[in-house]
């Protein structure tokens, strides 16, 4: 195929043939070889029948990005750890219950994190934040393309031009190509900050509809649509979506 391709394994809304659920995960499978999961879903079974369907495998990864430990995030990190044994796992500070008994090796975000040590150069995990005094600690993943930064975010619950501009710094970037995911019913002043920061914006998962609608109208042409099975390919040719 070409390029760095971004597969959605999982999101709330799919495509016949594909099973759903409310939960997110996306494949990374880049340009120079490796592959990354960022986010597992909520239910072992769906993700793997959707990659299986998608012939995305999901062995032979450099590391697992954990956004945060909500259920919806972490609930397929079973089978990850299945095809992967003692793989590295990114997370940001907290509990990890979840992750207890997997043979996962926790790799605790404190500060950012270049993810070339683990053999995947290009991938960088921003500074994690923490969801206003909640003691949620939430991260994002940065990945390098050749035509610029692709952010993945997971719920966004501190602001999802926060977890962005971590991002931004750790890359020593100004501008991302585009950023997708979670962005927890945010607000318009919130998207029109992250349009000051991304080319292209993929509002999916919590984002609800007003987010979309709201891109689509005040950002035509930069909206990216994102479902179940969306392949979104960045290449020499630029950016292409692929439903």
């Amino acid at each position: 195929m070409g390029g760095t391709v971004f597969t959605v394994l999982v999101d709330n809304t799919g495509r016949p043939g594909l099973m759903e659920a409310w939960g997110w995960s996306v494949l990374v499978e880049h340009e120079r070889g490796w592959r990354v999961l960022f986010d597992s879903d909520s239910r072992v079974e769906v993700l793997e029948y959707n990659s299986r369907s998608l012939g995305a495998s999901l062995e032979g990864l450099a590391a697992f990005v954990v956004s945060h430990e909500h259920w919806d995030h972490t609930g397929g990190a079973p089978l990850v750890a299945r095809r992967n044994p003692g793989l590295p796992t990114i997370v940001p500070p907290g509990r990890h219950d979840w992750a207890r008994g997997l043979g996962l090796e926790l790799k605790v975000n404190t500060g950012g994190l270049d993810l070339a040590g683990l053999g995947a150069p290009g991938a960088l995990v921003g500074a994690p934040l923490e969801a206003g005094g909640w003691g949620l600690w939430e991260e994002a993943l940065g990945v390098e393309t050749g035509e610029g930064l692709v952010v993945l975010v997971g719920c966004s619950h501190p602001g999802v031009d926060r977890l962005v501009e971590k991002v931004l710094e750790g890359a020593g970037s100004d501008r991302a190509l585009l950023v997708f995911g979670g962005f927890h019913g945010p607000s318009r002043e919130t998207l029109d900050r992250l349009a000051g920061l991304a080319e292209y914006i993929g509002p999916a998962h919590c984002s609800g509809w007003r987010a979309v609608e709201y891109v689509a109208s005040k950002y035509p042409g930069r909206l990216v649509r994102v479902r179940t099975g969306t392949r979104i390919i960045v290449s020499g040719g630029g950016l292409r979506v692929e439903y």
